[in-house]
C-alpha cells in the first residue's frame, strides 16, 4: 500500500500561458500473485491508483495498471486453457504530450486488453501431433476529451473497441529430436469492431527447419495470407514465402534472421541475444507487421506467466486508430551491473505507415533513447535516475498537410529510504519538456513527489 503526495506545475502539459498547477494526493493499493503446481500456472500483478487532483473538473480519478497470465491444464493431456490481461492508462495519441512521472495521467486514457484460450493436443499416430485452438480477444478503448491544441488525427479513423475471434489448427512433426522439423498452420480470424466495418484474416503457412550442426538451424516458411480491410485500409491477399537461419553457438548466444515476403510486403526480420561476460545481456531486434492497432496490443499480452517482467521497458507507444499499419521496428538493450550499480540502457526506432481511406499514406517516425541506474548509498538509502529523449517525426498528411517534429526530453530522480521493517519512504523529482516545430505543442513540467510505501 502507498500514500504519496505530488505537485505538479502544469498539470495539462499545456504551452506557457496555458499552464495549470496542481496538488495530487494519492492512495495506491497494489498486489502481485503468483502460483506455480503441475496442473496451474499464473501471475498476476495489479495496482489501483486512486487520485483526488486540485485545479481540474475531475477531482477523482482512478489509474489502474494490471498484467496478469494464466495456463492450466484442465483434462490430462488433452485440453489446455492459456488466459492474459492487461488493464492500464495509455497514450492513445502520440501527438499529445506525456508526463515523466506516473501521478500525471494527462493525455491518457484506459486502455483493457484480454485474451482468453482454449486448445485440445490430439496425437496423430507416431507422425505429428495436432492442436486445435480456438483464441479470443477483446480491446476495449477508453474515450479521450477534445484537444484544442492537437485537433483530431484522421477524422472518422480514431480506433474503436475491437473483439477478435479466431480459430487454429496447428500439426507438427511429431519428434522435435530429430534433424528435420515441420509445421503446418491453418487459421481465420474475425474482428469485430464497434461502429465500424468488419475485418478478416487467413492464412495458411508451412514451415520447415533442418539443423546442420547442434548449433545452426536453416528455416523455410510458406504459405499463403489474405486480409480483408473492409474497403478501407491495406489490404493483403498475397503469397508468404520467408528463409533465413538460427545460429545457437552458446546457450547464451542465440541469433535468428528471415527474409522474404509477408503481408503483401518484402519483409526482413531478426533477433540477437547475448550475455557479455556474467553480469551483463545485450539483445537487438528488427521486425515489420501489418496489423491492426488492436491486433498489437492483443500480440503484447503475455502468452505464459514466466513472461510477465515487471522491470521490462515498454515499447514505443503508438497512436491508437482503426486501420491497418505497416510498422517497422528495430530495438538495442544492454542492461547488467557495475559493482553495486544496476544499469538499464535502451535504444528504439519505429515507423508506422498508416494507409488512409483514400489510399494515401501518412507516416510516423519514431526514434527513442533511454538510459537508467539504480545506485545503493549505504544499506539504507538507494538512489534511482532515468532520462530519455525521444523524436517523433509526422508527416504532412497526419496533421492536415503541415508536417511536424517533437523532441521530447523526460528525467526522474529519486531517493528511497528503506530503513524501516515493512515501511519505505521516496522523494522524487521529475521534468517532461518538448521541443516542437509547432510553437503551440512546446510544454515543460515539473514535479516532485514524496511517498510512503508498507509491505504486507
Amino acid at each position: 500500500m502507498t500514500v504519496s503526495q505530488s505537485y505538479s506545475d502544469n498539470l495539462n502539459l499545456r504551452p506557457s500561458g496555458f499552464k495549470e498547477d496542481s496538488f495530487i494526493t494519492e492512495l495506491v493499493p497494489a498486489v502481485r500473485v503468483a502460483y506455480d503446481t503441475a496442473r496451474l500456472q499464473a501471475d498476476l500483478t495489479a495496482q489501483l491508483r486512486l487520485q483526488y487532483r486540485t485545479n481540474t473538473d475531475d477531482e477523482l480519478t482512478i489509474a489502474p495498471d494490471m498484467l496478469g497470465a494464466a495456463s492450466t491444464e484442465l483434462v490430462e493431456g488433452l485440453l489446455f486453457t492459456d488466459a492474459a490481461l492487461s488493464i492500464s492508462r495509455q497514450q492513445t495519441d502520440t501527438r499529445r504530450g506525456q508526463s515523466a512521472t506516473v501521478s500525471n495521467i494527462a493525455n491518457t486514457e484506459v486502455v483493457q486488453s484480454y485474451r482468453l484460450s482454449p486448445y485440445v493436443t490430439n496425437r496423430l499416430g507416431d507422425i505429428a501431433t495436432m492442436e486445435t485452438r480456438y483464441r479470443t480477444g477483446l480491446v476495449l478503448i477508453g474515450a479521450s476529451d477534445p484537444d484544442p491544441f492537437n485537433p483530431t488525427l484522421l477524422a472518422g479513423q480514431e480506433a474503436t473497441d475491437t473483439w477478435e475471434n479466431t480459430g487454429i489448427v496447428t500439426i507438427r512433426s511429431q519428434n522435435q529430436r530429430q534433424a528435420l522439423n515441420w509445421e503446418l498452420t491453418g487459421s481465420y480470424s474475425y474482428f469485430d469492431q464497434s461502429n465500424q466495418t468488419d475485418r478478416e484474416r487467413t492464412s495458411i503457412i508451412a514451415e520447415a527447419t533442418y539443423d546442420l550442426s547442434e548449433s545452426f538451424t536453416l528455416i523455410a516458411r510458406g504459405g499463403y495470407q489474405k486480409f480483408n480491410g473492409g474497403g478501407s485500409g491495406r489490404d493483403v491477399d498475397d503469397p508468404l514465402y520467408m528463409g533465413g537461419f538460427r545460429w545457437t553457438p552458446s546457450p547464451r548466444t542465440r541469433l535468428e534472421i528471415t527474409g522474404g515476403q509477408r503481408d503483401g510486403t518484402k519483409t526482413v526480420n531478426g533477433s540477437f541475444n547475448t550475455a557479455i561476460g556474467q553480469t551483463f545481456e545485450l539483445s537487438l531486434s528488427y521486425d515489420e507487421r501489418v496489423q491492426l492497432d488492436q491486433e498489437r496490443l492483443l500480440d503484447a499480452l503475455p502468452t505464459t506467466p514466466g513472461e510477465i517482467d515487471p522491470l521490462q521497458p515498454p515499447g514505443l507507444p503508438f497512436s491508437l486508430r482503426n486501420t491497418a499499419t505497416k510498422t517497422e521496428s528495430a530495438s538495442a538493450r544492454l542492461s547488467g551491473r557495475f559493482g553495486t550499480t544496476t544499469i538499464s540502457m535502451n535504444g528504439s526506432w519505429q515507423r508506422n505507415e498508416i494507409e488512409l481511406a483514400s489510399g494515401d499514406t501518412t507516416d510516423e517516425k519514431t526514434l527513442r533513447g533511454q538510459i537508467s541506474l539504480t545506485q545503493p548509498i549505504n544499506r539504507d538509502l538507494t538512489f534511482n535516475a532515468s532520462g530519455s529523449i525521444t523524436d517523433r517525426d509526422f508527416s504532412a498528411e497526419a496533421i492536415n498537410s503541415q508536417a511536424r517534429d517533437d523532441t521530447d526530453y523526460r528525467g526522474n530522480a529519486s531517493l528511497t529510504y528503506t530503513g524501516f521493517q515493512r515501511l519505505a519512504l521516496t522523494l522524487s523529482y521529475g521534468i517532461s519538456t518538448r521541443d516542437s516545430s509547432l510553437d503551440i505543442q512546446d510544454f515543460t513540467e515539473n514535479s516532485i513527489s514524496l511517498s510512503a510505501t508498507m509491505r504486507f
